[in-house]
């Protein structure tokens, strides 16, 4: 499906988020795999990452897997939670990840603003979401739409397999991306998190 596609989706049948007009998208062209670990968000987003910007030691993007990272990170196929920050710096080191990636810790317009930058760049970025229950999950944002009244939404990509949407794409709004949905398993009721930080590259 196309981003024209994803957008007429959006706004006309309200698949995704209500939002106003869009009047211009930019978006990244992404080829997920969902996480294949209950722990494994951060491995399915590194792997975009290195996909999008791979690094001289990286090779063919259809030659790498999740599995493949998560041996080079931690060095066994362990279903550990791990920082983004961390991951993203390892990825560099080995020459998997060709671009530099740099935290954000910036909320409201400021951290739209670097997402947008960052996507007009030609670089997905990489979202953490903390939940009320103090555990993480990253996500990656690889679009955004403008709307006729001058606001932002995002496209953001859940690797979860508990995600909202049958396809793992979302579409919000800068309010929604500031309030992230998402589902307590225990519970099975909605809860939202917030966005602690963003991690965002310049191509080099």
């Amino acid at each position: 499906m196309s981003m024209d596609d994803l957008v007429y989706d959006a706004l006309a049948t309200e698949k995704f988020s209500a939002v106003p007009l869009a009047t211009a998208h930019r978006s990244i062209a992404i080829d997920f795999d969902d996480q294949q670990c209950s722990n494994w968000c951060w491995a399915a987003v590194g792997l975009e990452l290195c996909r999008v910007n791979p690094g001289t030691s990286f090779g063919h993007r259809s030659s790498r897997s999740q599995a493949d990272l998560v041996m080079l990170v931690q060095g066994s196929l362990d279903d550990t939670p791990r920082k983004v920050g961390s991951v993203v710096s390892q990825l560099r080191n080995a020459g998997w990840l060709g671009a530099r990636y740099y935290r954000r810790s910036y909320h409201g317009d400021q951290l739209r603003k670097e997402l947008r930058d960052s996507i007009d760049a030609g670089n997905p970025a990489s979202a953490v979401i903390t939940w009320r229950t103090g555990l993480s999950h990253n996500v990656c944002v690889f679009g955004y739409i403008t709307a006729s009244d001058g606001s932002y939404s995002f496209w953001v990509y859940d690797p979860s397999a508990t995600d909202l949407k049958s396809d793992n794409r979302y579409l919000l709004s800068g309010t929604e991306f500031d309030r992230y949905p998402g589902w307590d398993a225990e519970t099975g009721r909605q809860i939202f998190g917030f966005v602690d930080a963003v991690y965002t590259a310049a191509r080099e």
